[in-house]
């Protein structure tokens, strides 16, 4: 009875284990995915940013 059981408790443990490591791929995925979108935005920002400081108002840009 205790092989039975220790059997089963290692069988656990490998599901366990696995469950884990797919688990931790789907987070990894996020992160990598969040990461980007984060790297998209501050591009956009900085993109705005100088968009804003090249179009002065008032100054005539075609001289």
């Amino acid at each position: 009875q205790t092989y039975r059981d220790l059997a089963k408790g290692e069988q656990t443990a490998a599901q366990l284990e696995a469950n884990l490591t797919v688990l931790e791929s789907k987070l990894e995925a996020m992160l990598q995915a969040l990461e980007g979108r984060a790297q998209d935005e501050n591009q956009n920002e900085k993109q705005k940013g100088g968009d804003a400081q090249r179009a002065v108002p008032g100054k005539d840009m075609t001289k």
